[in-house]
């Protein structure tokens, strides 16, 4: 009976076995009761059962996933770690290569008016040197080349480097940027821009604004500055107070801005937390927890000196010192506690509220060191970071480990009234230069004052927030409710989570979730026996992790930033947990062992005289290789030897001119030009009356060579241009023969010599000398070609060539002198690739904008004259590449490129250039060009001897 009455609940049970079945596989309930006869524990076992099968499903649409192993990861984030770290090393090898390549030999000009020449010459005085800015005047393309950058201040930027309503007057830049750019003034501002093509405005609107104190200085030398900083007067400039308020004005059209969202400096993140709520509320930086949770040292501390008087003056007593001696002594004391007890390599700076409290500062440890000589070296044990002692306006821009702050003011000597003056706080910006003042330091800031919060009743902005500083640091807990370093009723970010945290716990760990404050957040960390550190924090790849866009931000930089703050930390992979997480936990033991082990082995090491590593940034300091660079090698002026032609007659020859076959003489003429063009018409005829044997050529004979020249450039046996001025005397065998090296002289005139060879030797000059004034070009070209003496038809000649070459582009002339485009002594900028091929090229030098860098510099240019007439103009408008009229090489010469071809004689078409050409040649549908890095002897630079990049097309269907 009692079976009948449960035999309904018996077929509701085997109906759900049925469905479960069903819905899950066949045999679940089975595998169910082997596993555990709770029935409480049945709806975990079919959730877990559901989420594997969840689980394998995206194992199947993700292999990746099904593949992953923590320990692959784990060394694939290193290699990335050390390729990343080797990155700017890299960067650093590569500007700097690229810079010795461009330096020029100093001892082998030969040109006393060029600019390496007077370089040259200015280097060998003892005295009487030019001055800065007449030598910037005189040799602005080599000072560039030597030093690419140029670090000014905008003042001297206008005092030193030229300026002129020509741009090929005026020194110009690829990129002009401003560090600091809250503190300049838009009129100082514009000369620098506009010496530029680009501009970078690096800045923070709530630091310091511009002053006086700045607009008095040419430099930092504090030296030249004669003023006081309690009567700092602010320019304000129609709401446009600096160059970065104007910029600010005009985002979205010629800038784009962007913000610094993470803060690195401060270790203790108390330090930033003041700026984060009061100036920066908008968008507050990203700041990382420290790892200590009682250690006294971090963090703002408040040093109340109650017996401190400042000396305001009164009528009794005219003459103010407007100092606070007692408070000063203070500051000397904790100078001189903090060189004794903390480690060495440990940074100290003093910042003061007024100059006049910053020299008594000063004065009054010049005159404790003098008794206590021990401590001298610990002074300056950081060259890079020398401990200092400097006023408000002055300290932005520096940072140190420790900072100590005076404010100075306070009760006064005669009243011990508290005047409501507080110098620069009060002034327009306070608020801006108190935002510097208390964000300057790395561990620790002491704030040493008279004055009580409670004392300041100022309305103005900068008053306020002094006050509201001094609250602060007298209680940093109670000033802003959000002051939380760990919450352990925090949410966790997922059940991964839990599930670590539940493991960890269980293990008898005491673990504290989500350590931080503001912005970044350590998932999990397992703290010491007792409580005050974080022995080890744990990273879960959970919501953060994937919110993170970069791999270099996800996967290290973080967690360098957190090391560099003294965290050890662990990363657990979910896929990794899910699959085994006895072996994840077994790997947090390891780390948590071997970070306790090396906190107990920092801590044995700490104390006075036990060293901190200083940061390097230097690129020698660097573990990574780096390269060995030279100067590039002095270029040697190389001419070739010029190859005369046969003095032999063709076999059918009679061996009378005046009676020679046509054909036989076209003969001669075609053997003569294919060996010596091009070449003068004058010299074919030398060379043919040497084959006959004639002592000279009388005029029927010589206008019967010039009828059968003419009928062979008629047949196509030769070629030449008469309608080119320059060429109209000289005729050439094959195109190609235009663009050979330049040789020795013909023989002993002048005008013999090709005009291609001539630009070229021109051109190699103007480049190895970075600039020559054109009466010396002249002088030096002739010099070059053996010529000692220069008279009106060699100066006409070469007049003629240089002024062509200034209107095709090729040579430019700017303060003076006749120089290739660009910054370099290759004709471009020293650091970036060159303009692009088939832009128009003006007489006038205009820098290029910045490119990728990463392109190779295309070589040098050499003659691109064509068989056809050269028309030139002041500027040239490239033709459509696409466009079929005239040869393949012609209109790749129209494009300013350097073209060899040599299929005629069975090798291939060049184009000299690098990387850059990919696009323009792509235009060239009918043909396929491939591109060889080094090219072949073919593209070899004739002046340098050194290989060529160069593209190439065997087709000889073009």
């Amino acid at each position: 009976m009692d079976d009948a009455n449960s035999a309904s609940d018996w077929m509701l049970y085997q109906a759900a076995v049925e469905n479960l079945d069903v819905v899950l596989g066949p045999s679940t309930t089975e595998q169910i009761r082997n596993e555990t006869q709770d029935s409480e524990l049945v709806p975990q076992i079919i959730e877990r059962r559901i989420f594997r099968s969840w689980l394998d499903w995206i194992y199947e649409q993700e292999p990746l996933l099904a593949t992953f192993a923590s320990s692959e990861q784990e060394d694939l984030i290193a290699k990335f770690k050390k390729l990343d770290e080797q990155l700017p090393v890299a960067a650093q090898t590569e500007v700097r290569k690229r810079v010795l390549q461009q330096y020029p030999n100093l001892h082998g000009s030969s040109v006393s008016g060029s600019q390496l020449g007077i370089l040259r010459g200015e280097l060998s005085k003892q005295r009487r040197q030019w001055p800065v800015r007449e030598l910037f005047k005189r040799i602005p393309r080599l000072i560039q080349t030597l030093k690419p950058c140029f670090f000014m201040s905008p003042l001297a930027v206008s005092q030193y480097l030229p300026l002129s309503g020509d741009a090929s007057e005026t020194l110009m830049f690829d990129v002009v940027i401003f560090d600091e750019a809250s503190q300049v003034f838009p009129e100082d501002a514009v000369p620098a821009i506009l010496r530029g093509t680009q501009l970078i405005l690096a800045g923070d609107r709530q630091q310091l604004p511009p002053s006086n104190f700045w607009r008095r200085s040419l430099s930092d030398d504090d030296d030249t500055i004669v003023n006081d900083d309690d009567d700092t007067e602010i320019d304000q400039l129609v709401g446009r107070e600096s160059i970065l308020d104007a910029a600010i004005g005009l985002l979205g059209r010629p800038f784009e801005d962007a913000h610094l969202r993470v803060h690195y400096r401060s270790k203790d993140e108390s330090l930033i937390r003041f700026s984060n709520n009061f100036f920066y509320r908008d968008n507050p930086l990203l700041t990382f927890p420290s790892p200590g949770i009682t250690d006294s040292w971090y963090g703002v501390h408040d040093v109340f000196v109650p017996d401190g008087r400042y000396d305001a003056g009164s009528k009794s007593s005219p003459t103010a010192t407007r100092t606070n001696r007692k408070e000063a002594e203070r500051v000397v004391d904790l100078v001189f506690e903090h060189f004794r007890t903390r480690p060495v390599g440990e940074t100290l700076g003093v910042a003061a509220l007024s100059r006049a409290q910053a020299d008594l500062i000063e004065q009054l440890v010049e005159e404790r060191k003098i008794q206590e000589r021990d401590l001298d070296g610990r002074f300056n044990e950081r060259p890079r970071e020398p401990f200092f002692v400097k006023n408000l306006e002055r300290v932005q821009g520096d940072e140190r480990d420790h900072i100590i702050i005076s404010i100075g003011y306070g009760p006064t000597v005669e009243s011990g009234v508290v005047h409501p003056s507080f110098g620069p706080m009060i002034q327009e910006g306070g608020d801006r230069r108190l935002n510097v003042l208390v964000s300057r330091a790395r561990q620790r800031v002491d704030l040493v004052h008279s004055l009580r919060a409670t004392d300041i009743h100022s309305q103005q902005k900068g008053g306020r927030l002094l006050r509201r500083y001094l609250e602060y640091a007298e209680n940093p807990e109670k000033a802003f409710e959000a002051h939380v370093t760990m919450d352990s009723s925090a949410e966790l970010e997922s059940p991964f989570e839990e599930a670590v945290e539940s493991a960890l716990i269980s293990r008898g760990h005491k673990v504290a979730r989500q350590v931080g404050v503001s912005g970044y957040r350590i998932d999990l960390s397992i703290l010491s026996e007792d409580g005050t550190k974080h022995d080890l924090g744990i990273e879960c790849d959970g919501a953060t992790y994937h919110s993170t866009a970069a791999a270099r931000d996800r996967d290290w930089l973080r967690q360098q930033v957190l090391e560099g703050l003294g965290w050890k930390i662990h990363r657990i992979w979910s896929t990794s947990w899910i699959r085994n997480a006895e072996a994840e936990l077994t790997k947090v033991e390891e780390s948590l062992a071997a970070a306790r082990s090396r906190l107990n082995l920092d801590e044995d090491k700490s104390g006075v005289g036990q060293p901190i590593p200083e940061p390097s940034s230097d690129l020698a300091d660097s573990d990574s290789p780096m390269e060995i660079i030279n100067p590039s090698t002095p270029l040697e002026f190389h001419l070739e030897p010029y190859q005369k032609a046969p003095d032999t007659l063709p076999p059918t020859s009679g061996g009378d001119l005046q009676y020679e076959p046509s054909d036989n003489l076209i003969k001669l003429i075609t053997s003569i030009v294919e060996v010596e063009g091009p070449v003068h018409k004058d010299v074919v005829i030398d060379r043919i009356r040497d084959c006959y044997g004639l002592g000279q050529i009388r005029s029927r004979n010589r206008d019967k060579i010039l009828r059968h020249i003419d009928s062979a450039q008629t047949n196509g046996d030769i070629r030449g241009d008469k309608k080119a001025a320059s060429l109209g005397n000289f005729i050439w065998f094959r195109d190609e023969q235009l663009n050979r090296a330049p040789r020795s002289p013909a023989d002993i005139t002048f005008g013999h010599i090709p005009p291609t060879e001539l630009e070229t030797i021109t051109v190699s000059i103007a480049r190895a000398e970075f600039g020559v004034p054109r009466r010396d070009l002249i002088t030096v070209v002739a010099r070059r070609m053996g010529f000692e003496r220069t008279g009106p038809r060699i100066t006409e000649q070469l007049e003629y060539s240089i002024q062509e070459l200034l209107i095709d582009g090729r040579l430019v002339e700017s303060f003076g002198m006749i120089h290739v485009p660009g910054s370099g002594s290759d004709g471009k900028p020293n650091i970036g690739p060159s303009a692009k091929p088939g832009e128009p090229s003006a007489v006038r030098d205009e820098p290029s904008k910045p490119a990728n860098t990463s392109q190779e510099p295309t070589a040098a240019a050499k003659p691109t004259l064509r068989g056809g007439p050269r028309r030139r103009k002041k500027v040239r408008t490239s033709p459509t590449p696409t466009g079929r009229t005239g040869s393949l090489v012609e209109r790749l010469r129209s494009h300013g490129l350097d073209v060899k071809d040599m299929r005629a004689e069975g090798g291939v078409l060049w184009v000299i250039g690098g990387p850059e050409l990919d696009q323009l040649l792509k235009e060239f549908k009918e043909v396929r060009f491939e591109f060889a890095p080094s090219g072949n002897n073919d593209t070899n630079n004739w002046f340098t001897r050194e290989s060529q990049p160069a593209w190439w097309t065997s087709d000889k269907s073009a």
